[in-house]
């Protein structure tokens, strides 16, 4: 990963995360979504003591591709 950026928008009992994350074309995105989704988002659940947090995910790839994953 190169670079990441993250927004946290909504209500405080609606919210939802926008991250944006730029890598490398030869990177594993399968691996970047499992790790968002298995530590990086129950961590920040954890700490703003959600239950449930939607993710709203964009790879960009540094070829100027970019996948939406949601």
């Amino acid at each position: 990963m190169h670079r990441a950026s993250a927004r946290l928008a909504g209500t405080a009992t609606r919210p939802t995360l926008y991250l944006t994350v730029g890598t490398e074309d030869a990177a594993d995105v399968t691996d970047f979504r499992r790790r968002i989704d298995t530590e990086a988002v129950p961590r920040l659940c954890r700490a703003l003591d959600l239950a449930h947090l939607p993710v709203e995910l964009l790879i960009r790839l540094d070829d100027a591709r970019s996948a939406r994953l949601s």
